[in-house]
């Protein structure tokens, strides 16, 4: 749940509102994000940051096989097309 909670203020900004909510909308618009929650802080991933100061979420392994991933499908596309 603040996981859920933190994911909709963190991307959405604390003024947003759905208007489905998943879980009871009392305790959502009370959330307060485990960054600014007294005592909680995010577990240090060692991941990093890039240049422009954003938070690093994926390792380079992963971002290499995301980078496999996507051309292979491109070569599919491809290869599809010459056949087609």
């Amino acid at each position: 749940q603040d996981d859920l909670l933190s994911f909709q203020s963190s991307h959405f900004g604390d003024n947003t509102k759905p208007d489905t909510f998943f879980i009871d909308p009392g305790v959502a618009l009370d959330h307060q994000p485990l960054s600014n929650q007294k005592g909680k802080q995010w577990k240090e991933d060692n991941l990093g940051y890039y240049p422009d100061g954003t938070k690093r979420t994926l390792t380079d392994t992963q971002i290499a096989l995301f980078h496999h991933s996507e051309l292979q499908q491109l070569l599919r596309g491809a290869r599809q097309k010459q056949e087609a």
